[in-house]
């Protein structure tokens, strides 16, 4: 009987991985990653609304591609200087996505990222 409830699991959360992203310790963002065809990110910086990135093709980082395409859509949160700090963060991190793996470039940029799924 438990191996059904692991089965269970493995197709819900197939091709799927959830990311905590952290700074100084505490979590400020998450990352869901939906793999499929296309790739499909949901970047949600807590302060502001969840953003959603889309790669599709092949021959390259879809999910970095996906991700980096989900942050630049990331907007202003008013006077919360955290989060906006957060955001241009993660912006920076943008640039060298092209090049290499988006978790590592969140990390350069003086992130902590764990996978949750």
């Amino acid at each position: 009987m438990t191996t059904d409830i692991y089965r269970q699991h493995d197709a819900a959360f197939r091709q799927t991985s959830a990311y905590i992203i952290a700074k100084d310790g505490a979590r400020v963002a998450t990352v869901a990653l939906k793999h499929g065809t296309a790739v499909t990110a949901y970047v949600h910086l807590f302060g502001v609304e969840m953003v959603k990135g889309i790669a599709r093709g092949g021959g390259y980082d879809r999910a970095s591609a996906a991700v980096a395409t989900a942050i630049g859509k990331i907007r202003a949160s008013g006077d919360d200087t955290a989060v906006n700090a957060h955001r241009i963060a993660l912006r920076l991190a943008v640039a060298g996505m092209d090049a290499g793996d988006w978790r590592r470039e969140l990390e350069r940029q003086g992130f902590t990222v764990w996978q949750a799924v």
